[in-house]
């Protein structure tokens, strides 16, 4: 008799859901067994959630809703048997994201195949912005602000009067505190930078508008350093 393998494994946020994705795994469940019985559960911002029997059905209803997908559930039965092998893929862009896999097998060589196959297919749609998804940045990029103002000042000799002092104090630590605290903003930083990238009917627009945002941003950050390192060497070579 053989074992019955429950096992759930957790991953790193970081992925892009879009519909390449879920027929990708369509196809490693199929080569499994042909029997396959799929059920996709999604949830969305509207608090609602939605269920389907097949993948086309899905994006076909969220090319007409512009709901902003939340999280998604994939439940797949191996077999029409009700003690078929089970696979339920978890990913959740809510504000604890996720990605999940749990497994239900009946033998540790079918569970091992299909969990080697699964990891590939996800390792292939990975955020290239994954890291600072999962990184607090603006509490991070006030406090390298904060860092950079008390060194330049410190190098220049310059000393601020006390108010000005406490007030830069105070938006530092108000600033991160209120960003890294507050729902609202948050759900920004999972709008902008989410942990999980649903790409799903007009989701994807949305997503599309969100990628502009986010270039933006970062794309100013990075050339505000690059100004403002250039204009400090140029200050203390000319004067």
């Amino acid at each position: 008799m053989k074992e019955e393998i429950f096992e759930i494994h957790k991953y790193p946020v970081g992925y892009k859901i879009d519909k390449q994705l879920l027929l990708s795994l369509k196809d490693i469940f199929e080569q499994y067994s042909e029997k396959t019985v799929l059920e996709v559960r999604v949830g969305c911002n509207n608090n609602a959630s939605y269920v389907f029997d097949n993948i086309d059905e899905c994006f076909e209803y969220f090319e007409k809703k512009p709901y902003r997908i939340i999280k998604m559930e994939i439940t797949v039965m191996l077999g029409t048997e009700y003690n078929s092998n089970q696979i339920k893929l978890s990913f959740d862009n809510g504000d604890l994201p996720l990605t999940e896999i749990r497994f239900q097998f009946d033998n540790a060589d079918d569970y091992l195949l299909l969990k080697n196959k699964i990891e590939l297919c996800l390792n292939n749609f990975k955020l290239s912005y994954r890291i600072l998804s999962r990184l607090p940045i603006m509490p991070m990029l006030l406090t390298i602000a904060f860092i950079y103002i008390c060194v330049y000042t410190n190098i220049k000799a310059i000393i601020f009067p006390t108010a000005i002092q406490w007030a830069i104090i105070g938006i530092w630590i108000w600033g991160s505190f209120s960003i890294g605290v507050f729902p609202v903003f948050k759900r920004i930083k999972r709008n902008l930078f989410p942990c999980i990238e649903f790409k799903i009917g007009q989701n994807a627009l949305i997503e599309e508008k969100n990628a502009a945002k986010r270039n933006f941003i970062v794309g100013t950050i990075i050339i505000g350093m690059i100004l403002g390192i250039v204009v400090n060497y140029i200050s203390d070579f000319f004067f």
